[in-house]
């Protein structure tokens, strides 16, 4: 059963105080934040193209970046609360939380894109292998509660999110205890349960590491392709991918092979979401000036790189600000010594870096 706006409304009353989402109940307060001033807004460049421009939330924002995120969005991605094991962390299925992000959208005329419905870091099931009626009961229901709830605000979702075998793995699906046990008609099933519940949804696998100039990357893209296909001959109703663009200076950007990877997926018939986009600066110099410089090519590249093709239909980036970017929260798999992570397109006290001006200027180059 779908929210409807009275529910949403008498459930943000109800849950404003249980977590620090600032969200929770209000609109922007009047004025806004002067710090980052009068700059164009990316999402009124972007829907003139036919883009949407989304910002990942956790819930812990204070005001005047949640009244960023409303100046530059029309979209947003929870990061962590419309997980599996967020849902379930009590054993039995918890919306509380979950429906702030939903009356958050609703009352900023925002989309969400859900995230996820499977991911193979956050479970529904026990620490006990499962059996195989278990992971279909279990996943479901936890499907079809989800999309079905939230159908009138989540218009994508991440029907199962970083299923592709990484390093040198020769298989294509990651060695994960319930895809090995479900395999691919586990996968179909995610689909088929999440287009039953909301057939308007667009659906989409999403993956990490495919946009870097290094062996490994070409051959988890080729896997994926295979995935892909695999998918669609047998009928999954897959309509995108989610390319995460989580950028490491020190790995290349591959504009050549993301180029070829994106025209592939478009000629399969599937939507492109950049996911997840940041630039981790690790292996940049230490001046500052010089860094953002490196840090809005990367940017400008890349971004230039995805509008190439009409199928990218939106840019989500990972955290607005180098504060509340999981890079300079430590959660990446390297971050800087010195602790002057600058991934993000605002500094901490949210004013435009060099990086937003290269996106702006890369989304203006669309042509409208």
């Amino acid at each position: 059963m779908s929210l409807t706006r009275r529910q949403a409304l008498r459930n943000g009353l109800r849950f404003a105080g249980a977590v620090p989402l600032v969200f929770a109940g209000g609109r922007s307060r009047a004025g806004g934040n002067p710090s980052y001033g009068d700059v164009p807004a990316l999402k009124d460049i972007a829907a003139d193209r036919g883009l949407k421009i989304g910002n990942a939330i956790n819930g812990t924002e204070n005001q005047y970046l949640i009244d960023l995120v409303k100046q530059h969005c029309s979209a947003i991605t929870p990061t962590n609360h419309w997980k599996p094991s967020l849902i379930n962390s009590k054993g039995q299925a918890d919306y509380s939380i979950a429906d702030k992000y939903h009356l958050f959208a609703m009352q900023n005329d925002m989309s969400i894109h859900g995230h996820t419905l499977f991911w193979y870091r956050s479970k529904l099931a026990s620490k006990r292998q499962p059996s195989l009626d278990e992971l279909y009961r279990s996943y479901g229901a936890h499907v079809k509660h989800m999309v079905g709830r939230y159908k009138d605000v989540a218009e994508s979702w991440d029907v199962a999110n970083e299923i592709v075998s990484g390093g040198k793995n020769k298989d294509l699906l990651r060695a994960d205890r319930e895809l090995k046990l479900g395999g691919f008609e586990f996968i179909d099933f995610l689909f088929r349960t999440a287009s039953e519940a909301d057939p308007n949804a667009s659906l989409h696998l999403n993956d990490y590491s495919l946009c870097f100039q290094t062996e490994w990357a070409e051959a988890k893209r080729q896997r994926f392709l295979e995935i892909i296909r695999k998918l669609i001959k047998q009928g999954t109703p897959l309509h995108g991918i989610g390319i995460q663009a989580h950028l490491r200076a020190k790995y290349g950007f591959d504009a050549q092979a993301v180029s070829f990877f994106i025209n592939e997926l478009e000629k399969l018939g599937l939507e492109v979401h950049i996911s997840e986009l940041d630039v981790n600066d690790a292996s940049l110099p230490a001046d500052r000036e010089q860094r953002d410089q490196l840090v809005a090519d990367i940017y400008r590249e890349a971004i230039d790189t995805f509008l190439k093709f009409e199928s990218v239909k939106k840019i989500t980036f990972w955290g607005f600000t180098d504060k509340h970017n999981h890079i300079a929260l430590g959660y990446a798999p390297d971050s800087r010594k010195d602790g002057d992570s600058r991934p993000a397109l605002f500094d901490n006290q949210l004013k435009p870096k060099k990086s937003f001006w290269a996106v702006a200027r890369a989304l203006e180059s669309r042509k409208a």
